[in-house]
């Protein structure tokens, strides 16, 4: 599902993460892998530490998605979090 601007505008492992409740968000796609492999297997890649428009779409409108948890640094998170709140 990405847009122009290519795949950094959508999630890598998308269709996987959104089928579950809590959904984790991580940078890079190693980040990813890591978790993945540790059995942790709803995690999504935002492919940096800013929410493009269209994630925060896709993230709004996942039926399944109750929670979403941000794998980032602290500042990244705070304005993520205030871009989301803030409909």
């Amino acid at each position: 599902m990405a847009t122009e601007g290519g795949f950094q505008n959508t999630f890598y492992n998308w269709d996987s993460a959104r089928q579950y409740e809590t959904v984790v968000i991580v940078e890079g796609v190693t980040d990813l892998w890591r978790l993945w492999v540790a059995g942790i297997p709803p995690v999504a890649c935002s492919f940096g530490k800013t929410l493009k428009e269209e994630q925060r779409r896709m993230l709004l409108s996942a039926a399944k998605v109750k929670r979403v948890v941000f794998f980032w640094d602290g500042e990244a998170v705070e304005s993520t979090y205030l871009s989301l709140i803030h409909i």
